[in-house]
């Protein structure tokens, strides 16, 4: 897992603004995860699949996929074990701007 990015500092504010979104968006996947809620499941993956890699984040991009894809298998251990990579990756990503 992809934890130190370095970017360009135009990204700077866009990319502080876009992780708080996703530590603000993260317990409404974690509910969805602990109720089997695979629709939320699958709609907050595509969001982020859809999104991680116009920030610079590809590694979201890809976690993205996967829990989309948990959500369309109704597959919760995918589930569970990708929401655990997304919360490590939200309180350990490290951004620098140059």
């Amino acid at each position: 897992m992809k934890l130190e990015y370095e970017l360009d500092s135009f990204y700077k504010d866009l990319v502080e603004d876009y992780l708080q979104n996703k530590n603000r968006e993260f317990p409404e996947l974690e509910k969805a995860v602990k109720e089997s809620d695979f629709a939320t499941i699958r709609h907050i993956g595509h969001k982020l699949a859809g999104t991680g890699g116009s920030y610079g984040l590809s590694f979201l991009t890809e976690l993205g996929d996967k829990l989309e894809n948990a959500g369309h298998k109704n597959n919760i251990e995918e589930a569970k074990e990708n929401l655990a990579i997304y919360k490590n990756f939200l309180e350990n990503v490290k951004v620098e701007y140059k």
